[in-house]
């Protein structure tokens, strides 16, 4: 008899196909849209966009990328199929993290870069790039919890959630300590908390939605 899969081969296998999706969709394209929106606004507002200027990108590619993949497998009960075989149930979202965050947040620190040659100055900082891009690691890690929790309309409650999230990471109040937006403006040195603040912070915000989808999609009925 063949033997179970082990749950590295199990995550390693749910990513190549994702991945494969993703090259034979049109995310892809949709993707390098948005993500050129901040460089060419950074031609009429040379020099005073700033972080701003990504808000529309970082409320939206992650949700574009996570969302569909995440809620639509267990919406349309795809993953019913998946949760049959031998491995374990949250390897689904791992798998689908492994492939798909890394990619949103290349797209993300691309669109960081483009700004930044087509004369954002604000963006031309390598430290800006790198927080960015983790910001939206940690966006991505959100919108799995979203996805898991209310998958028929994971789309657009994940972009409510980060529209929410943007608003108050950018207010003086005790809210925004638990948002990404204040915790990547953190690690890009953009507000009155240390990198090394800002970083822990959003290493928490996502450990806590991981663990809220890990533990709701173990709860799903097939």
């Amino acid at each position: 008899m063949t033997e179970p899969p082990s749950i590295a081969g199990s995550i390693w296998t749910l990513a190549r196909v994702t991945f494969a999706r993703v090259r034979r969709g049109s995310l892809r394209r949709v993707a390098f849209a948005i993500a050129a929106l901040p460089a060419l606004a950074a031609v009429p507002l040379h020099g005073h966009g700033g972080l701003t200027l990504f808000h529309i990108v970082l409320v939206i590619l992650p949700p574009l990328f996570i969302a569909p993949a995440i809620g639509e497998e267990i919406e349309e009960r795809t993953g019913s199929y998946l949760w049959s075989r031998p491995i374990e149930r949250w390897t689904i979202v791992a798998g689908k993290l492994l492939a798909l965050a890394p990619m949103c947040a290349a797209f993300v620190a691309l669109a960081a870069f483009a700004a930044g040659a087509a004369g954002d100055d604000a963006m031309r900082s390598p430290q800006v790039i790198a927080a960015v891009a983790a910001g939206a690691l940690g966006s991505c890690a959100a919108v799995a919890g979203i996805a898991t929790l209310l998958p028929r309309h994971a789309m657009i409650f994940a972009i409510v959630y980060q529209l929410v999230d943007a608003v108050f990471g950018g207010r003086d109040a005790s809210l925004h300590f638990v948002t990404v937006d204040y915790a990547t403006r953190s690690i890009a040195g953009a507000t009155a908390s240390s990198v090394m603040t800002g970083a822990i912070g959003l290493v928490a915000i996502a450990a806590v939605w991981l663990a809220v989808a890990l533990a709701r999609i173990a709860r799903i009925e097939t």
